[in-house]
């Protein structure tokens, strides 16, 4: 599911990506990151959290594809 979400990512104007967000104690949590579609340098990011049976791929049709739609650039990271 991973590949194929990575896939999809890429596809979009603009064209997601895969990326690691720093946490606490060195860890780093796993995210698709995906730039809002309007042209500005710095946006807001709205980062996707689900709870311990939610997976990051279905946090983009849950909540970041809205958050995109909306303004923020989401970042979808698992729980």
């Amino acid at each position: 599911m991973e590949a194929c979400s990575k896939k999809f990512i890429s596809y979009l104007n603009p064209p997601g990506e895969a990326v690691e967000i720093p946490y606490e104690g060195g860890v780093s949590l796993c995210a698709y990151f995906v730039r809002a579609p309007f042209p500005v340098a710095r946006q807001p990011v709205l980062i996707c959290m689900g709870g311990l049976d939610s997976i990051k791929e279905e946090m983009w049709f849950m909540q970041a594809g809205a958050g995109r739609r909306a303004g923020p650039a989401p970042a979808a990271a698992p729980a």
